[in-house]
């Protein structure tokens, strides 16, 4: 049976595909009153056809891992007062992005994980670093005043060496904590030095959040002026993080150092704790707090997927609706949001790549979920005055759909927002107006070779 339903899955991907090819805009048009983003790293950087994707649907980019403290800290010349670091990582991701004029999120600065263990020692010489170093019971940590200066000269390096490097870069979000409270309950993580099982080497050596207070004193000293600072967390949507979240935002909000709260929303399938109800209220107290509310790194997995199969139609389906769904609780408060984050661009480049969690499948093929988004966005409106230059237009008049801007000869296809043809033609002219009046209301998609409009009829 599941095969079947593979063979169907591919079937309806490639008849939206269909038009989608002809596609002039992308996730970042329909969405104008915020940035719709994705991530890169080091591998996807390199491959052209990401980076035209990214070019074509995306308007904001998180380096996915190659900002994070272990891929920036260097070990050798560091002092408690002058942390050196590095871009070497993040370097083509970084010069891509400035030489396309994409926005980028910085991620992320101080974290209990991916953070080397000689940062916290209080000798950070003690040990040559090697990729499975770790904190033991016999390390002598830090103290909480050494651990400040190294912190500040951190944060005042990191920023510098991208300002030193990429001075044209928009680097307009940072996360500067992420991950700072227990998995679900509204507790700080607790302090300890075992980091791989979530234990946070930060409060074994404060006791407290003094250390969250102390980062974004030091972001906010050091950060490019245009850079907002971010506070990010994920299970965001359990009500006893959400409210212990909310309650250090508006702390550091009365201190003048944060700008934001990022929600990770890495979401499951079926409805669980992961609910759209959950994430729905979570983001009305986030937005409670007068601070901006980023979604930093969606996505939606489904469970149960045998080793070397697909999911099914209607599984693919119900991940689309999940997403469409979050969404439009994201469009209730758009005055609040202001970036929508993917968190990977085709699903065997996700870190959850065994439950299919993002937009595209494998191949670079756009998913249900992508569609759900896609029609829920708003295009650049078809105006109903004829225009004729390179435009395809699109309108309802009474009870027609009337289409025009298409060159002579070329083929006009209209889909529903689900791939499902309904009709197609072939253009007598760019100037002829082309009536429709056998489909019923609702939203679709006209399509031409070199473009594709959004109308509701």
């Amino acid at each position: 049976m599941r095969t079947l339903k593979t063979f169907l899955i591919f079937t309806i991907i490639g008849i939206t595909s269909t038009f989608a090819q002809g596609q002039t805009y992308g996730l970042k048009d329909v969405y104008p009153d915020f940035k719709f983003g994705n991530v890169l790293n080091s591998s996807t950087v390199t491959q052209q056809k990401m980076k035209d994707l990214v070019l074509r649907e995306f308007n904001s980019i998180t380096p996915e891992n190659e900002l994070k403290p272990n891929a920036t800290m260097t070990q050798t010349g560091s002092t408690d007062t002058d942390i050196k670091v590095n871009l070497s990582s993040a370097s083509a991701i970084l010069k891509f992005c400035q030489d396309n004029n994409i926005p980028v999120r910085g991620h992320t600065l101080v974290w209990h994980s991916q953070t080397p263990p000689w940062f916290f020692r209080a000798n950070m010489q003690s040990k040559p670093h090697t990729w499975d170093d770790k904190l033991t019971a016999s390390d002598v940590l830090a103290d909480a005043e050494t651990m400040n200066k190294r912190m500040e000269s951190y944060i005042k390096n990191i920023f510098a060496l991208i300002k030193k490097n990429y001075p044209n870069l928009n680097l307009y979000a940072y996360d500067v904590v992420n991950e700072a409270f227990e998995n679900w309950g509204g507790n700080l993580r607790p302090g300890g030095i075992d980091q791989a099982a979530g234990q946070s080497p930060w409060m074994k050596i404060y006791g407290s959040n003094q250390y969250i207070i102390n980062a974004f004193a030091y972001a906010r000293q050091y950060a490019p002026e245009n850079c907002k600072l971010f506070y990010n967390d994920y299970n965001e949507y359990g009500s006893d993080k959400c409210n212990s979240i909310v309650s250090l935002a508006n702390k550091l909000k009365g201190l003048g150092t944060i700008d934001g709260i990022g929600m990770q929303s890495h979401l499951d399938l079926p409805e669980t704790t992961h609910t759209v109800s959950a994430f729905g209220a979570a983001l009305k107290k986030f937005a409670a707090t007068g601070l901006e509310v980023q979604v930093t790194e969606i996505d939606v997995t489904i469970p149960n997927i045998a080793s070397g199969q697909v999911p099914t139609v209607s599984e693919y389906e119900a991940q689309g609706r999940k997403y469409r769904d979050i969404m439009k609780e994201v469009l209730k408060y758009k005055d609040s949001v202001t970036a929508f984050v993917v968190w990977g661009i085709q699903d065997n480049q996700s870190w959850r790549s065994n439950r299919f969690p993002v937009l595209f499948d494998k191949n670079g093929n756009k998913k249900p979920a992508y569609d759900e988004l896609f029609a829920l966005g708003t295009l650049p409106s078809s105006n109903p005055e004829l225009q004729f230059d390179n435009s395809l237009k699109a309108w309802a008049n009474g009870n027609q759909l009337q289409v025009t801007g298409v060159d002579v000869g070329k083929m006009w296809r209209v889909y529903t927002t689900t791939g499902v043809l309904v009709h197609q033609g072939i253009s007598l002219g760019r100037d002829v107006v082309h009536n429709v009046s056998t489909i019923q209301s609702g939203a679709y998609i006209v399509w031409t070779e070199n473009g594709t409009t959004k109308v509701i009829f």
